[in-house]
């Protein structure tokens, strides 16, 4: 075995190595060695961040059902009895909700959500859509207004992940919207179909705009909604489409979110891209 140092043979095979590019190389490296770091604490931090906001939205319906399971075990009243199941069944639907929503943002993340499309009769969605929040929004003094007059002819979408992101969309405008109306309306052609749901509420911060559709993201001037899960998928879900998803605000007037999802025919199942 050879007796010369390595560092010697090294420098033998290489060249001779100058002051300033050890200076440089050991520069580089401690730039690399930086950058992994912020990068872990990046990472510690949004899980940090997404156990925070699951505990907090698991908590309160955690919380609601044994409070009224206790009380279940104390009263015979049949009305009270009532209640408390519908509470608890309220309860365990917002569990299973977040559930669903982190098991959705997981699987469009590592690529293996796909959507299942069929022929699909837009204004049947938007009849649906009129029966969902209808009565919400008379309860809330305020219109919807849904409007299917443009002539639209079947669209080729999954029609499941299609109501999945009206609704989200739709119960987003009637939380922030006080008075005036939220507003659904289709339109397009064979080419293109473009859903768009208006409302009359705060508006958003043009600041806010640019991570509307990041996951946990939560608008801070609006009334919390849940674990800021729902616009991260449902730009996940249009994508799915090969579509995109836009949405323009004005502080003091309100906010429209519209989404162009393609009108063509075909028998192919599209994957999601990951969600930003």
């Amino acid at each position: 075995m050879s007796s010369v140092p390595m560092s010697i043979r090294i420098q033998k095979e290489m060249g001779p190595v100058s002051r300033d590019g050890r200076i440089e190389v050991a520069a580089r490296s401690r730039d690399r060695q930086a950058e992994s770091i912020t990068t872990l604490e990046k990472g510690i931090r949004s899980r940090d961040e997404v156990l925070a906001i699951v505990a907090h939205d698991l908590r309160n319906p955690l919380t609601i059902i044994k409070s009224s399971a206790a009380l279940l075990q104390l009263t015979t009243d049949e009305d009270q009895r009532k209640e408390l199941l519908d509470m608890i069944s309220s309860s365990c639907g917002r569990m299973q909700s977040l559930v669903g929503d982190l098991l959705d943002v997981a699987r469009i993340e590592d690529g293996g959500f796909t959507v299942d499309r069929t022929d699909v009769d837009a204004a049947d969605v938007m009849d649906e859509m009129r029966r969902m929040f209808e009565s919400a929004a008379a309860e809330k003094g305020i219109r919807f207004e849904v409007d299917a007059s443009g002539c639209v002819p079947p669209l080729y979408a999954d029609r499941n992940r299609l109501i999945q992101i009206l609704a989200n969309l739709v119960s987003n405008a009637m939380r922030v919207t006080d008075r005036g109306a939220v507003r659904l309306t289709v339109e397009g052609d064979r080419d293109n179909v473009r859903f768009s749901v208006a409302d009359t509420g705060p508006g958003i911060p043009a600041a806010e705009l640019p991570h509307l559709f990041d996951r946990f993201w939560q608008v801070r001037s609006s009334r919390r909604g849940g674990a800021g899960l729902g616009l991260a998928i449902v730009k996940g879900f249009v994508e799915a489409h090969q579509g995109t998803i836009e949405v323009t605000s004005e502080v003091g007037k309100g906010s429209l979110f519209w989404f162009v999802i393609p009108g063509f025919n075909g028998n192919t199942v599209v994957q999601a891209a990951a969600v930003a």
